[in-house]
């Protein structure tokens, strides 16, 4: 898929949209198919993208990349989309990943989030009231974890948004039964976002750990934070994608993060 074939849509747009929703993407066909099928149900009054910045893995599986075009054939009439190619081979960690989609976005403001994470409601008009009243603060929306959109682990890919029936299984973040600040799905304006210099491109070299450096570098840089428990956005289970040498990555992304935690002045 070259990148010329998503940017027809951005043709004339590019300075009007007020959104880029940022989704790195490997592996995750069904649940992207689905999460673009709240998209469109939700957000077609608005002027949005839609950035899915492709790991180098899935480009290079000649399989998994066609689904990938399948589906974004199947949205960019309905869907501003573009997908950006990650050059990054040997990376197991979306930090640099959601640096490439920035590079590339047109609007005002960003939205970090996953192609898991579908919205069952319409977020966009609530992130307008909020960013209404202080266009610089950095707001965090709740995610619950779900089943029953196929059964755990196995996502089924429904055709219209009524076909969404799902059982609450935990929160992955909510400010009173389980607060960690992550961007399952969360929203900052875009000027702001490069002003703290975004993800710490550092944290490719392992797993794990770049949400958490993420939230402290909101914090050590004094921006609001507001956590919205009513802003809900449902993470679908997935399988588990064997990483190699997983616990020597963890260690070396956990080691980084310490050390950078342990010279900022901040509480979590």
């Amino acid at each position: 898929m070259s990148n010329s074939s998503v940017l027809k849509n951005l043709t004339g747009v590019s300075k009007i949209l007020k959104y880029s929703i940022i989704l790195p993407y490997y592996k995750r066909g069904n649940h992207l198919y689905n999460t673009l099928i709240t998209f469109k149900c939700h957000y077609n009054k608005y002027k949005y993208e839609v950035i899915i910045v492709e790991d180098y893995k899935n480009c290079k599986d000649e399989k998994e990349h066609q689904v990938l075009c399948d589906i974004v054939d199947k949205f960019n009439d309905d869907i501003v989309i573009l997908v950006v190619s990650s050059p990054l081979q040997d990376c197991h960690n979306p930090a640099p990943l959601y640096n490439m989609g920035v590079n590339e976005a047109f609007g005002e403001f960003l939205i970090i989030s996953s192609p898991e994470c579908f919205h069952p409601t319409d977020i966009l008009s609530k992130l307008d009231k909020e960013f209404d009243i202080d266009k610089n603060c950095y707001i965090v929306c709740a995610c619950e974890d779900v089943v029953g959109i196929g059964g755990k682990g196995k996502i089924t890919r429904f055709e219209n948004f009524s076909e969404f029936a799902v059982t609450h299984r935990l929160w992955f973040q909510h400010s009173k039964f389980n607060n960690r600040g992550f961007h399952f799905c969360s929203a900052i304006l875009k000027d702001k976002y490069l002003e703290i210099g975004g993800f710490d491109n550092n944290f490719s070299l392992g797993v794990a750990y770049d949400d958490n450096d993420f939230r402290d570098n909101i914090i050590y840089h004094n921006i609001p934070i507001k956590l919205r428990d009513d802003l809900v956005v449902c993470h679908m289970s997935h399988e588990y994608i064997p990483v190699p040498n997983y616990e020597k990555l963890v260690e070396i992304n956990k080691g980084y993060y310490f050390n950078k935690l342990n010279k900022r002045n901040i509480k979590l």
